[in-house]
């Protein structure tokens, strides 16, 4: 489909919306439980900064273990929220506004601005171009 410039815009930042919304959606319909923290470690080599949360949880009479980025979770009573899907349990994370909204806002804000450069800069995409976005290679490409 060819849209002008503006069209093609929304039409890249709403399929990025709605599938960040539907990828949320299967963590909506999730399940909780609280995890034993088994250990607290830092990253190696040049990610020392990095802080990691181990625990492990059960579900169903098995147990998993995972570890998470701490992401600033301070926690004294040795239990942390996991929140994990109920049709495979072994795949979990925090369940914590970073643990859970985290990874599609960085994404997200990321996404948004390298679109929004791409269309903005006139040496990228001029002004009165065209912008056909398609199934098959190339994806996206201008047209006078």
């Amino acid at each position: 489909m060819v849209l002008s410039k503006p069209k093609a815009y929304l039409l890249l930042i709403s399929a990025f919306i709605a599938l960040a919304l539907f990828y949320q959606t299967v963590w909506l319909f999730s399940s909780t439980v609280n995890g034993k923290i088994v250990q607290y470690s830092r990253g190696v080599g040049k990610s020392k900064s990095l802080s990691f949360v181990e625990a492990n949880y059960e579900v169903n009479n098995e147990l998993f273990n995972s570890v998470y980025l701490r992401n600033g979770y301070l926690n004294n009573d040795g239990n942390i929220p996991i929140r994990y899907l109920i049709f495979c349990p072994g795949v979990s994370r925090m369940d914590t506004v970073s643990g859970n909204w985290g990874l599609v806002f960085s994404t997200g804000l990321s996404y948004f601005l390298i679109t929004t450069i791409c269309f903005l800069h006139r040496d990228i995409i001029p002004k009165d171009k065209k912008v056909k976005i398609q199934v098959k290679p190339p994806f996206i490409s201008v047209y006078p």
